[in-house]
């Protein structure tokens, strides 16, 4: 049976407004976390050519506010699916609740993003390091959107699934998972990853602090409605399996 993406957005805009006070909440932690970052780091002028930006290094006060801030997204992503896991289930109690459960799962889930990531990130260093890499690069880079593609779902296998999977079997479970139904995968990924950053892109081309401040906001109800989209998408693909 075919995913109705059409009713899976239904689904998820619903979901949100049904759960109105949990929305708002997500988005607006979201949404802090963002603009924390944003004045957090070093706006580079856009007039920077690349070698200036290589000459400055890439020291600690540049380095830091991202490395806490994706360590603070991933976070809070975690505990937001389990926040809908347990509205899902009417088990519901407040948005701190699986704090403790969004702790112990972040180490897992970040050894899971880093496998996920690793070939796709290979194949952008090589493409990027040397134009001599390029031929060998491309290979590299269809290898890992694949593997990225493969692995989309892990997050949720690991979070949602009862027992609770291991690292090793939760990436064996995930590759198998799409074992024929590499297609509505695809449609996922392009939907979810690809869509909102050109989206984004499109908003803060114009280098606008005005516009800037605008794209954080959709960026943050992106996220989460996002989450809730990969949620339902998840339960649906799961269903086939």
């Amino acid at each position: 049976m075919p995913i109705n993406f059409a009713q899976l957005f239904q689904d998820s805009w619903n979901f949100m407004r049904n759960q109105s006070h949990f929305s708002l909440f997500a988005l607006g932690l979201v949404l802090l976390a963002q603009i924390g970052h944003f004045f957090a780091t070093p706006q580079l002028s856009l007039s920077s050519t690349e070698a200036d930006f290589a000459g400055q290094g890439q020291d600690l006060p540049t380095i830091l506010p991202t490395l806490l801030f994706g360590v603070l997204n991933l976070l809070i992503t975690i505990l937001i699916i389990l926040n809908i896991r347990q509205i899902n289930q009417g088990q519901f109690k407040s948005f701190f609740a699986p704090l403790g459960q969004s702790l112990a799962a972040f180490f897992p889930v970040v050894v899971i993003t880093i496998v996920s990531a690793i070939p796709l990130s290979i194949g952008f260093a090589m493409l990027l390091t040397s134009r001599d890499l390029a031929i060998l690069a491309l290979p590299v880079l269809i290898t890992g959107v694949f593997v990225f593609i493969k692995f989309s779902l892990a997050h949720y296998v690991y979070l949602l699934e009862s027992p609770q999977r291991g690292i090793g079997q939760t990436l064996k479970e995930t590759w198998g998972l799409s074992r024929g139904k590499m297609f509505p995968l695809i449609l996922f990924c392009v939907i979810n990853y690809m869509l909102p950053s050109i989206l984004l892109n499109l908003l803060t081309a114009s280098g606008n602090q005005v516009v800037d401040m605008l794209a954080l906001l959709v960026n943050a109800f992106i996220s989460v409605f996002t989450l809730i989209f990969s949620f339902r998408f998840y339960q649906v693909y799961r269903q086939g399996a």
